[in-house]
C-alpha cells in the first residue's frame, strides 16, 4: 500500500468517525432539548421521557432542526411559555457541546 493510500484510508477512518460522533451528539441533544423544554412546561418523569421522544422524532423529518425548533415554539405557545426562536436555538447549540463532550467522554 502506498502512502497515498494509507493516508486516504486514515482520512476515509476518521471522516466516518467524526460522522458517527456527529449522529450521536445531535440525537443526545434532542433528547436532551426536549427534557429541558418538558421541565419548562411542567411534564416530569415518564411524561417528561416521552415529550423528549417526540422531540427526537421531530428531529428526523426532513425539516431537521427547523422541524425541532417549530415543535417546540408551538408547544412552549400553548402552555403559555413562548421563547425566541433565537433564545431557542441558542438553547439548541449549547446542548449539542454539552451532548458531544458527554459522548466523547464515554
Amino acid at each position: 500500500m502506498t502512502t497515498f493510500e494509507e493516508r486516504r484510508d486514515q482520512f476515509e477512518k476518521k471522516y466516518l468517525h467524526e460522522e458517527e460522533l456527529l449522529f450521536k451528539a445531535k440525537a443526545r441533544r434532542n433528547k436532551l432539548f426536549g427534557l429541558a423544554i418538558a421541565e419548562k412546561i411542567g411534564k416530569n418523569g415518564e411524561e417528561a421521557d416521552n415529550y423528549a421522544k417526540s422531540v427526537v422524532i421531530a428531529a428526523l423529518t426532513p425539516a431537521g432542526d427547523d422541524g425541532i425548533l417549530q415543535k417546540v415554539a408551538i408547544d412552549l405557545e400553548t402552555a403559555g411559555m413562548p421563547m425566541a426562536e433565537q433564545e431557542l436555538r441558542h438553547l439548541l447549540s449549547s446542548l449539542l457541546i454539552r451532548a458531544t463532550e458527554e459522548i466523547r467522554n464515554r
